[in-house]
This record gives structure tokens, C-alpha cells and sequence, in this order.
């Protein structure tokens, strides 16, 4: 759900909010811009490189900020 602005802008800021099942995993990929989030519930591992590789993640719990620069 998009909370304010425009994600598919070239630039400026927005916000969503995204609800995922448990045990959801996102595939590697790029960012074009910078991205924040904040964990409301359940846990959230955040890992980079090419590659899904769960046990070098860095897992974040419900009241964290996760802070991923733009690559």
C-alpha cells in the first residue's frame, strides 16, 4: 500500500507499507534509490550480495530500522 508520494518517480521520496506472510523471502536485487524500514511485527533479515544466502543476514525485530543505500 502506497502511504504518500510516488514510487515509480525518478526521484523524491515516498512511503509504503507491505504486509508478508511469514517465512517470505524477497530475492536479491538492486535499489535505485535508498530504502528505510521500520519492522511493526515478526522478524526481518536483511542480507546483500548476489545471491539469497540466509545465514549471513543481519535480522532486525519488531521496533528496528533497517537502512539499505541505494546500489
Amino acid at each position: 500500500m502506497v502511504l504518500a508520494g510516488d514510487p515509480s518517480a525518478k526521484s523524491g521520496t515516498f512511503a509504503l507499507r507491505a504486509k508478508m506472510p511469514p517465512g517470505y523471502k524477497v530475492p536479491p536485487h538492486n535499489h535505485p534509490t535508498a530504502e528505510q524500514v521500520t519492522v511493526l511485527s515478526g522478524d526481518f533479515v536483511v542480507g546483500t550480495g548476489d545471491k539469497l544466502d540466509e545465514m549471513k543476514g543481519q535480522e532486525f525485530k519488531p521496533g528496528a530500522l533497517s537502512v539499505c543505500p541505494r546500489r
